[in-house]
């Protein structure tokens, strides 16, 4: 549906990407919560991954800054912690 919206405004196009680095942030998030909830170490590969992908965020997009990320590092960064 975002998509059919947002086809005539180059404005909204450009807000695409953040939309969704947000709903992987938030993903990423809920799922170090589940690990940590759960009593459960991350595995490494998945930590890697977001880590990564956590860095990736820190960049700006369509002068955006998501300001969450460093957070969402943190959390995954708990949750591959040992127990």
């Amino acid at each position: 549906m975002a998509k059919a919206e947002t086809t005539g405004s180059f404005l909204l196009k450009e807000l695409i990407p953040v939309s969704q680095n947000l709903g992987a942030l938030g993903i990423a998030g809920l799922q170090a919560l589940n690990y940590i909830d759960n009593g459960q170490r991350a595995p490494k590969p998945w930590k890697s991954d977001q880590v990564a992908m956590t860095a990736q965020m820190k960049t700006p997009k369509a002068d955006v800054l998501l300001a969450v990320g460093s957070a969402v590092q943190t959390l995954v960064e708990a949750s591959a912690a040992a127990r």
